[in-house]
């Protein structure tokens, strides 16, 4: 189904009353039946993984951005994206969304949760401290200006376009390192979807870790 601009796999059931969305497993063989649905109806997956999704990770790590959860964590997961567009603000969106949920869950206790902007409205984001960062992606969603633009803001945004401009990947993505396990990969988002079953994946590995 599409909604807002984004694909998803849902589910009807047979007497037309309920709509379901989320991931589904095949208990006898442990397939994840939402995710082949995916590939068959949306899209495959242009998964990077191994040494050239740590290389992105270590790019991204260094970028400006807004830290959630435990900033000494070794593991990391990050999100990319420009708030100025539709599919940027829902990734950004979904995340935030995610965020809260993740430190209900506890899971941000072994993971830091990186957000990185770029595009028009990065400088502003970014002409804040960690907090006020946060503040400011809270205006963007509410359709608030964002505040005023600093010289520092302005060279943190410029950094990340230059440093974006180089990595293989166009964004908006999202990065799992997870060194612990041994586990790094990227992974481009074109729908919620995306954001949902990658989010669910960082949640498991970081059950592990604690």
């Amino acid at each position: 189904m599409t909604y807002n601009g984004s694909k998803a796999i849902a589910y009807l059931t047979p007497n037309g009353k309920y709509l379901i969305s989320g991931l589904v497993l095949n208990l006898a063989t442990g397939m994840n039946v939402t995710a082949g649905y995916g590939v068959k109806y949306i899209g495959k997956v242009n998964l990077v993984k191994g040494a050239a999704a740590a290389k992105i990770a270590y790019q991204c790590a260094n970028l400006s951005g807004i830290v959630v959860g435990n900033k000494a964590a070794a593991n990391v997961m990050i999100a990319v994206f420009n708030p100025s567009t539709p599919n940027g603000r829902q990734v950004m969106t979904a995340m935030m969304g995610e965020a809260g949920q993740m430190a209900k869950k506890g899971t941000l206790k072994v993971l830091a949760l990186r957000m990185v902007p770029y595009g028009p409205l990065a400088p502003a984001i970014l002409s804040a401290g960690n907090a006020g960062r946060e503040q400011r992606l809270m205006a963007v969603l509410k359709n608030q200006s964002p505040g005023y633009v600093t010289d520092m803001g302005t060279r943190f945004a410029q950094r990340n376009q230059v440093v974006l401009g180089n990595i293989p990947m166009k964004p908006p993505f999202l990065v799992i390192l997870f060194p612990q396990a041994g586990i790094s990969a990227a992974i481009p988002v074109r729908n919620l979807m995306r954001v949902e079953s990658t989010v669910k994946s960082a949640e498991i590995l970081a059950g592990h870790a604690q």
